[in-house]
């Protein structure tokens, strides 16, 4: 099954907490840790071809289900590997397996998933809060303290990158 939900859905419109009848659900979908990219300095390099001829190999139907499989961290990415059977070479029992791809697979096909922030200065916003949540972790801070200081940096993250811009291009990578 995917992660919690809650009745209590924040309303933008009207800047309130509302109540809603049964449990909203947004399961996240954090992607940009395991993406595979060729930088366009490699082309400069003279090695842009070899650099994409490995994202191929790694992304190919058998080295990127070994690489599901074994201790990696790394969920399913491609339909085939939602295939349990495949996951009991491993060790895992098949009807373990079978409830983890299902769990995963109702994420990603969730109609209120979230996908990772896809604007300028995304890795500068999650150490920013990772950062305050530390702080909190660790008793330094109260929760609320640790929030409002990450969202003071978040501010300053988003105005450093141009307020207007950023809007545009949030919108654009969820539209």
């Amino acid at each position: 099954s995917i992660l919690p939900g809650s009745p209590d859905v924040y309303n933008y419109g009207s800047g309130e907490w509302d109540t809603i009848e049964g449990n909203n659900y947004a399961p996240y979908l954090a992607f940009l840790g395991w993406g595979l990219y060729v930088s366009q300095a490699s082309e400069a390099r003279g090695v842009s071809e070899a650099a994409w001829d490995l994202v191929k190999h790694l992304s190919s139907k058998d080295i990127s289900l070994w690489m599901n499989i074994y201790p990696s961290g790394m969920n399913p990415s491609r339909e085939s590997h939602f295939n349990a059977a495949d996951w009991t070479i491993a060790g895992y029992p098949e009807a373990d397996a079978q409830q983890y791809l299902d769990s995963i697979a109702d994420s990603y096909n969730h109609p209120n998933r979230i996908v990772d922030l896809r604007i300028p200065g995304q890795g500068e916003y999650w150490i920013a809060a990772e950062d305050e949540w530390t702080r909190a972790i660790s008793g330094e801070l109260s929760a609320q303290e640790a929030l409002d200081n990450a969202a003071a940096k978040w501010e300053e993250i988003t105005d450093k990158y141009d307020r207007e811009a950023q809007k545009a291009l949030y919108t654009a990578s969820i539209s």
